[in-house]
């Protein structure tokens, strides 16, 4: 049995429609059943008589019989046929994988994959909700079960009235530079922060995407064909459990998108591909996707028992 987390039921349906040249919603098995009888039955009906002739010259006489048989024969038929329906619905999933075997284009190794290959694979996951991230990092979200300690609240205080004027920065320049190392090292939220900063930029990087790691795939899922809610996702990339996702190889990271320091893009290669960059060097810095990793359009993914 299948435990869906992802189901894209209408790239399902689209794959089974090219492969059987119409869409497959139900399947529909008939059985007939049959029961015959036979009657036979008639009567025979037999006339006879005699008589004769006499005569001076001759004397003759004769007998005769007469059969008649009528006999019937009545066959009594009776038919029934019985149509069962099956709505397709998830297990439309399991009859795609068997097409896809049957014509011998369904890959299970990954080391030999090209970009449009579908394929299937099982794996330990992480999952990446950045739209949860974002909004539970924020520091009036963080503030209702986190405070800071007096000592730290006193340091802020402290270091905004000697950041007030140039002067006073320049004065107070090495009390400055203690007070911001001992809020990095004390300060609660500071660490949140930074962690708030990447998770707005990536949810606008990936919006309506929850990514789900899976060995070496990265697959950018879309919040409406979840089959589960994303306050439980969070308890879900704890479990021990290997998942299965069946997908399409969009392409694989074979060099980093990263541009070299000092290096400056042109400005049409800025307008082309600055989101492919810029989504690049977010995962590369995360390390979400290694080089060598497939991004990947998920199907289906799932847990199989």
């Amino acid at each position: 049995m299948k435990e869906h987390i992802y189901f894209d039921r209408a790239l399902i349906n689209s794959s089974l429609a090219q492969i059987d040249e119409g869409l497959l919603t139900k399947a529909i098995a008939g059985q007939t059943t049959a029961d015959t009888s036979q009657e036979d039955g008639g009567h025979e009906i037999t006339n006879g008589g005699s008589g004769g002739v006499k005569a001076a010259i001759f004397n003759a006489e004769g007998q005769y019989s007469k059969k008649e048989i009528d006999k019937f024969s009545t066959v009594y038929s009776r038919g029934n046929s019985e149509l069962i329906e099956t709505a397709l619905d998830d297990y439309s999933l399991d009859i795609l994988i068997d097409k896809l075997e049957e014509l011998s284009i369904l890959k299970k190794d990954l080391d030999t994959l090209e970009d449009g290959n579908i394929f299937i694979s099982t794996n330990s996951f992480s999952i990446f909700d950045f739209t949860q991230l974002k909004d539970s990092v924020k520091r009036k979200n963080l503030e209702y079960i986190l405070k800071s300690p007096v000592e730290v609240e006193e340091a802020k205080t402290e270091l905004a009235k000697l950041n007030a004027n140039k002067g006073s920065r320049l004065k107070h320049e090495k009390r400055i530079k203690q007070l911001e190392l001992y809020l990095k090292l004390n300060d609660p939220f500071k660490n949140y922060g930074y962690v708030s900063q990447f998770a707005e930029y990536a949810s606008i990087l990936f919006p309506n995407t929850i990514l789900f790691r899976i060995g070496q795939v990265l697959a950018f899922c879309d919040f409406d064909f979840l089959r589960i809610k994303p306050s439980l996702l969070t308890f879900l990339a704890q479990t021990t459990r290997k998942i299965t996702i069946l997908g399409i190889v969009t392409t694989k990271r074979n060099d980093s998108l990263v541009p070299k320091e000092g290096m400056q893009l042109s400005s049409d290669i800025i307008a082309s591909s600055a989101s492919a960059i810029l989504s690049d060097i977010l995962l590369d810095k995360y390390e979400l996707a290694p080089v060598g990793s497939y991004f990947v359009r998920p199907i289906a993914i799932y847990f199989d028992s």
